[in-house]
């Protein structure tokens, strides 16, 4: 779906997609001007987008570092994979 609405061919109007996903293989898929972080530190919440972060750019490991917490907004991911292996 992603690609449909980043390709000019099929989005002739220009249509905008929010949506949220804690994949960080998302990262992938976006600009860092596309891509918005949420944070909930205490009964509030926070929004920025990663071209904000100073010093970041695409060429960087975005996933390891939005895994990592570097960027906030920290995703509780459960590596299923492992998880699995486990119980095997």
């Amino acid at each position: 779906m992603l690609s449909i609405f980043k390709n000019a061919e099929f989005n002739t109007n220009n249509s905008q997609l929010f949506f949220a996903s804690h994949n960080p293989e998302t990262f992938d898929l976006l600009d860092l001007g596309q891509a918005y972080i949420v944070e909930r530190p205490d009964s509030y919440s926070s929004v920025y987008k990663l071209s904000e972060i100073e010093d970041l750019k695409k060429r960087d490991n975005l996933k390891k570092k939005y895994r990592l917490g570097m960027f906030g907004g920290t995703p509780d991911v459960v590596d299923f994979d492992y998880k699995l292996k486990q119980l095997l």
